[in-house]
């Protein structure tokens, strides 16, 4: 026979076959070194069949006794379990033995003397024709192992969820995904993204459709890397995330990390975790790196550098001219003024150009000389309002003789202007072209200043 059926059989056959494998001092089958065990009632004996440490079926008898004690009042050292346990053990079979009420099956959980290991005992009560107990019956099996696992479990679960809430610390949203089924666990993010997920299985469909709903449509095609589980192994072999940045619906900058998470043995990457964070605040600050290094800090104008390779751009893209021009006079401007209102003037005066030049490009040259190009698209629209160049250069003069600077006692400031003509089909440098405004503006102010000298 072996444990299963015993086990299966009535509690009178349990206790039958009990005695007779113990009185052979043999047992037929042992699973996961599960031991059996009875308690006689009447004679207050129990009984033990346990496989030793060499493997051989080993069996034991002996009395109940008192807590730990034995019959002389000693501790016996001679019993496996430490003190605690062995008065645990010998107070529940004797409850067992003498109360109907008690559960007929449950177990206990005893340690030994090392605390090493641990044994589950499960114990079943059997009772005679008349309802008295006879005899309880049971098996005991070690389940340190399994408490060891369990641990393991626990701790890795602990550490896990540490590491999840550190990434929560950090991180606006969260997704795990298997890359294997593309099944994903929603681990934080916003009310409308847990939502969304809801309705999703797949991860490929979800970030698709959130792509679709939260992301501004320019920056759409950067999600097409999640769509390639292929591609985004290649690309996270090195262990290092993959990252980039998007603007969502409501314009604010995201910054979004693909972490390699798990691999397998042969390190073939099985799991990735998805982050999220809100870098808006990096973003401005940027601008305003970006905004300070490109202009200049009192007009507010391009600087000569970001103004020189915008125009370096747009000659070979565009026909057009080339305006160089200076604030007439202003070093007597600030010799009577002030250079506080020499300030004011330099101001007053990249104002005006961008209103009259519009969104062309503007910049300024240093101290109170600016350049300008004018795009043929630009002067073609004038040209249809009835303006030739000329004309927009006579209305640049009639806006700077509007301006009223108070503490200049009602004069005005005036420009004096040279030009050069670019053509994108015969590509002329922006230095050679500069050459030609100068020499143009030298000729303007020679025959006259507030006027346009045109080469």
């Amino acid at each position: 026979m072996k444990l299963e059926d015993l086990l299966q059989a009535t509690h009178e056959k349990q206790a039958s076959m009990f005695r007779a494998l113990n009185s052979r001092n043999y047992l037929l089958t042992k699973i996961n070194g599960i031991d059996l065990w009875i308690y006689d009632v009447e004679t207050k004996m129990f009984h033990v069949m346990f496989r030793d440490g060499s493997g051989n079926v080993q069996s034991s008898s002996h009395p109940i006794l008192d807590y730990d004690e034995t019959a002389e009042g000693k501790f016996n050292a001679g019993r496996p379990l430490c003190r605690e346990s062995q008065k645990r053990w010998n107070d529940l079979l004797y409850r067992l033995s003498i109360d109907p009420s008690m559960p007929e099956e449950g177990y206990i959980d005893l340690d030994y003397k090392d605390r090493s290991r641990r044994i589950r005992s499960h114990y079943t009560v059997t009772k005679d024709t008349n309802g008295n107990i006879e005899y309880i019956t049971g098996t005991s099996e070690d389940i340190s192992k399994t408490q060891e696992h369990m641990h393991s479990v626990i701790e890795s679960q602990n550490e896990y969820i540490s590491i999840i809430n550190g990434l929560k610390s950090t991180f606006d949203s969260i997704l795990y995904i298997n890359l294997t089924n593309h099944s994903f666990k929603f681990l934080e993010g916003t009310m409308a993204m847990r939502n969304l997920s809801e309705q999703h299985t797949n991860a490929l469909d979800y970030l698709k459709e959130l792509s679709s709903k939260l992301v501004m449509p320019e920056y759409q095609d950067k999600f097409d890397i999640l769509s390639n589980p292929d591609e985004l192994k290649t690309r996270l072999e090195s262990g290092r995330s993959v990252s980039f940045e998007f603007q969502g619906i409501d314009k604010v900058w995201i910054k979004l990390r693909i972490h390699p998470a798990e691999y397998t043995a042969q390190g073939y990457l099985t799991h990735v975790i998805l982050t999220t964070e809100v870098v808006d605040e990096e973003h401005k600050t940027l601008d305003q790196l970006k905004m300070r290094s490109e202009h200049d800090g009192l007009t507010g104008l391009y600087n000569r550098a970001a103004g020189v390779a915008l125009i370096e751009d747009l000659l070979r893209k565009e026909s057009g001219i080339l305006a160089l021009f200076d604030c007439d006079k202003f070093k007597l401007i600030n010799d009577s003024f002030g250079h506080l209102v020499g300030d004011k003037v330099l101001i007053v005066v990249a104002q005006t150009l961008q209103k009259v030049f519009e969104d062309q490009v503007v910049f300024r040259l240093g101290g109170d000389e600016f350049v300008c190009f004018l795009q043929q698209s630009f002067i073609d629209r004038k040209a249809e309002e009835g303006l030739n160049t000329i004309g927009i250069f006579k209305q640049l003069r009639e806006e700077l003789q509007k301006v009223d600077i108070p503490e200049m006692c009602g004069q005005c400031p005036s420009a004096s202007f040279g030009v050069a003509r670019s053509d994108k089909d015969h590509l002329i440098e922006f230095d050679e072209l500069y050459k030609t405004a100068d020499i143009s503006l030298y000729q303007c102010k020679k025959y006259g200043r507030n006027d346009l000298h045109k080469m």
